[in-house]
């Protein structure tokens, strides 16, 4: 990643945030076709074009492999290295001269480039978070609450594309910046954080937050880390990225073909149909270099998980009538594309 040298707060100047892309895109003063959203409380703002990198606010998301994405009506923003007051313990394989994460991630025989870009940390702090939030705020509401884990020596703007769809349909997601969060403290800590921002009137995020709409959500060890994380009674419903298939609370489960997890379609939906509510998705055709490629849908091919990812939470948090389409119902949009996909859900009804 690429942080400029001076930036280690919450401010919303443009930075060079560089991960799985070569460059840095802070744009967004340019581009037609913006939107913002009726009757915000502050003045609407612009939404621009952002690729991995931009804390403008976006309004469209360019992925590493060039795939544009739409984001929803609130637009998104990245805010890193927050959390002053909540600092977590920094991990030794944060700590170190990066040989444990080269030898890691090395182990994925990815695009040596864009692993390299990857592992370019800079002025992240280990010890802080970033927030993913919506550029509008709209008089009146209050947004449900997303603590994010990482991937194993991975970082949030990894997931730049999908935390920013899923924040742009009204949602608060923190982001703890360490790259080792199996045990969920650092995710649980990053609650606390934002229930403290909510009662702090200096805050952005003062009375903004709705404390009872809490999920978690992360990949390989951050799935781990997730399911950890569900146990803590705040935490309501959660999905899984390519570890764990069941979990104490709601779920949704994700893994693929050449995942590390070595899941099937078939173990996914035993795990789902034992739970009271559940879905899961078993990706095909996945795409990358290395023998385990289907472990990076979700980092490097975002635009197939966000449709789901994003509904997910609409549908349990805001009883999105439409995003309940996409799991159930005679015009569910995930059914019958078993090409792309096996899908199956129990008790969503």
């Amino acid at each position: 990643m690429h942080f400029s040298r001076t930036l280690k707060s919450a401010a919303f100047s443009c930075l060079g945030l560089g991960l799985l892309v070569g460059g840095t895109a802070c744009s967004g003063s340019s581009d037609s076709g913006r939107a913002t959203v009726p009757d915000s409380k502050e003045k609407g703002v612009e939404l621009g074009h952002c690729e991995a990198a931009s804390v403008d606010a976006c309004g469209d998301f360019t992925t590493p492999t060039g795939t544009k994405i739409e984001l929803g009506p609130y637009g998104a923003m990245m805010v890193p290295n927050v959390g002053e007051g909540f600092e977590n313990a920094v991990a030794a394989g944060d700590a170190d001269d990066g040989t444990r994460c080269q030898m890691f991630t090395a182990s994925f025989k990815e695009d040596p480039a864009l692993t390299a870009q990857l592992l370019d940390t800079r002025d992240l702090d280990f010890s802080r978070y970033t927030i993913y939030r919506p550029a509008n705020w709209v008089d009146g509401e209050k947004y449900p609450v997303i603590t994010w884990g990482n991937g194993t020596c991975a970082q949030p703007e990894g997931y730049g594309a999908l935390l920013r769809y899923v924040a742009s349909y009204g949602f608060v997601i923190i982001a703890s910046n360490s790259r080792w969060v199996g045990g969920a403290t650092e995710m649980l800590h990053g609650l606390d954080f934002l229930e403290a921002a909510n009662e702090d009137s200096e805050s952005p995020y003062y009375h903004r937050l709705d404390l009872e709409k809490i999920g978690a959500m992360g990949h390989s060890q951050g799935s781990a880390g997730t399911v950890n994380a569900a146990a803590d009674p705040r935490v309501k419903e959660v999905i899984l990225f390519n570890a764990g298939a069941t979990a104490p609370k709601p779920f949704m489960a994700i893994s693929g073909e050449m995942d590390i997890t070595n899941y099937t379609p078939a173990s996914m939906a035993m795990a789902v149909e034992a739970a009271p509510e559940a879905a899961y998705l078993f990706y095909h055709q996945v795409v990358g270099l290395g023998p385990l490629k289907g472990h990076l849908t979700l980092m490097l091919q975002p635009e197939r998980v966000t449709e789901a990812t994003g509904a997910w939470w609409r549908m349990r948090f805001n009883d999105d009538a439409d995003a309940r389409k996409v799991f159930v119902g005679a015009s569910c949009t995930l059914c019958g594309r078993t090409a792309e996909f096996d899908f199956g859900e129990h008790g969503l009804d």
